[in-house]
C-alpha cells in the first residue's frame, strides 16, 4: 500500500479488509442472450420483407434530397427527422430508400420496420 501513499502523512491505516469480486461474461454469451428479443423480419434487408419496397426511379426525388440534405447538415442540432403521411402514401418505400442509400454510406445505425403479416410487436417504446 505504501506505493499510493508516498508523500502522505499523518494518518494510519489498520484492520482492513479488500473484497475483489470479478465476473467475466463472453461476448457470445451476452449476444445469445440479445438473441432471444431480436425481431429478425424488420431489419430493412430482411428476408421476409423480400422483395423490398423502393422508390421508383425519379419518384420521391423532393424528400429523399430533403432527407440527405438534413442528414448531412442539420443532424446534429434537429437529431429526429419525422416522416408521416397518410396510409399507402409511400412512407416505407421512402424509409427503405434511405436506409439503403445510408447503408451504401456505412452510415446506417438502425432500422426497424414493422409489418400488419408479422406475428412481431405491433409499437415500440
Amino acid at each position: 500500500m505504501s506505493q499510493f501513499f508516498d508523500n502522505a502523512h499523518g494518518f494510519s491505516i489498520g484492520e482492513v479488509t479488500i473484497n475483489s469480486s470479478q465476473h467475466t461474461h463472453g461476448l457470445q454469451s451476452a449476444l445469445q442472450k440479445l438473441s432471444e428479443y431480436v425481431a429478425a423480419g424488420a431489419s430493412h434487408d430482411s428476408r421476409e420483407r423480400y422483395p423490398p419496397p423502393r422508390c421508383y426511379s425519379g419518384t420521391q426525388n423532393h424528400i429523399l434530397e430533403s432527407f440527405t440534405s438534413w442528414f448531412q447538415e442539420r443532424a446534429k442540432e434537429k437529431p429526429i427527422l419525422w416522416l408521416h403521411g397518410p396510409t399507402g402514401m409511400g412512407k416505407t418505400t421512402i424509409a427503405q430508400t434511405i436506409a439503403e442509400q445510408v447503408e451504401k454510406e456505412g452510415r446506417l445505425a438502425a432500422a426497424f420496420f414493422f409489418s400488419r403479416d408479422s406475428d412481431g410487436p405491433v409499437t415500440l417504446m
